[in-house]
């Protein structure tokens, strides 16, 4: 190795090979970081166990911001839809669940098995939905339950 083709790295004051060094970002990408590779990943893993990283990271959560990030991935994880996409579906139904018609917190309902986002129900519809069809024969249960429901209601 060729004193050109190494570095040396001002935390561990070894000489290394250019490789073992990062790029910089930003406009000029042959720029190398001062730190090598191993002598930053130490430092970001110490860095991640002091108090004060873990106090930053709950203010960052509890924030605005990081409450509409994790929102966020959260939709996109579980729904694979945005914040957009299902504040768009709220307004289309006026902010009222599909089935009951009334205006309270809405959540996404969606097929298990498919993943496909239906509508947007109150929980309490979510909840009937859900325990009307996790049988087998899906139509039926459904059937059963509204006979069930007009023989036994008190109308």
């Amino acid at each position: 190795m060729t004193k050109a083709d190494t570095k040396l790295c001002t935390k561990c004051r070894k000489r290394k090979s250019l490789t073992a060094f990062s790029l910089r970002g930003g406009s000029d990408t042959e720029t190398r970081r001062s730190w090598c590779r191993v002598c930053v990943n130490v430092r970001a893993r110490q860095y991640e166990k002091t108090p004060k990283r873990r106090v930053r990271v709950k203010q960052y959560w509890k924030s605005k911001k990081g409450r509409k990030v994790r929102r966020n991935a959260y939709f996109k994880s579980y729904y694979n839809i945005t914040i957009a996409q299902r504040d768009a579906m709220e307004h289309t139904q006026e902010g009222r669940c599909f089935i009951c018609e009334q205006c309270k917190p809405l959540e996404v309902d969606h097929n298990h098995e498919t993943n496909e986002v239906r509508k947007l129900l109150c929980h309490k519809c979510n909840w009937l939905l859900l325990s009307a069809v996790k049988g087998t024969d899906e139509i039926i249960t459904a059937k059963n339950l509204v006979k069930y429901v007009k023989k036994y209601s008190p109308l």
